[in-house]
């Protein structure tokens, strides 16, 4: 009996054996990294006859360059954190002034670097330029840089609102009173520094001294007159 039963099992293995039940599938499963469609490019043209203001091309390709591997292509941002350029209501929160500190000096503690080392005045109004058309927003030419319209000297207004509110450090006179403070009569002042630093320092203050945040306070047109009466002490 238990030959017949191991002489039968010989028989199955070799019948399973010609019939290709060991034999190795047919084909293998492969698998592929998924990579994604790439990012629609967006293309502008700048239009001719905007008087000299900046030019939205320019700025498309410096931040295509320079910015696209955090803010994305279509500058709707990729990093978390980073805004969406393509919203109105981000350029609503914002001053020209502010983003103009912020892409120059940079965020601390993120990855936002300092581009004043990297980009001209010219390549950072063109920036913005470019990302306002994102949103349908017609580009500011007041920045404050090389690319736009300097504050002027002189405002009566501006006098008033600077000794109601800053004469107690920096002098009626502007010459300054506490120690550290500028000397606003100093043309050699005003030749280091850009309208959108002062601006950025009147709004946020200076840590670690008696200068405080005057954003709350001061409205913007209020500190650019303040700014145009300091230009008027000039000897």
């Amino acid at each position: 009996m238990k030959k017949n039963i191991l002489i039968f099992a010989i028989l199955l293995i070799g019948i399973m054996a010609t019939s290709g039940c060991f034999e190795e599938p047919v084909g293998e499963i492969v698998y592929t990294e998924y990579i994604p469609p790439p990012t629609p490019k967006i293309t502008f043209t700048p239009q001719p006859g905007n008087g000299g203001g900046p030019d939205i091309g320019a700025g498309q390709s410096t931040f295509e360059s320079n910015c696209s591997g955090c803010h994305g292509m279509t500058a709707t941002g990729m990093l978390p954190g980073t805004p969406d350029f393509s919203d109105a209501g981000y350029w609503s929160s914002k001053t020209d002034e502010e983003i103009i500190s912020t892409i120059k000096s940079g965020i601390e503690g993120t990855p936002m670097p300092a581009w004043e080392e990297t980009l001209s005045d010219d390549d950072i109004t063109n920036v913005i330029a470019y990302l306002q058309s994102l949103a349908g927003i017609a580009p500011s030419t007041d920045t404050g840089s090389s690319g736009g319209t300097e504050i002027s000297a002189g405002s009566a207004e501006g006098e008033t609102t600077f000794k109601t509110n800053c004469s107690g450090c920096h002098g009626l006179d502007g010459t300054g009173m506490l120690p550290g403070t500028p000397d606003f009569s100093d043309a050699g002042y005003w030749s280091s520094k850009t309208d959108e630093e002062i601006i950025s320092t009147i709004k946020s203050g200076r840590e670690g001294t008696p200068m405080p945040p005057w954003e709350e306070t001061l409205s913007d047109d209020e500190i650019i007159e303040v700014i145009k009466h300091l230009k008027s002490l000039q000897g």
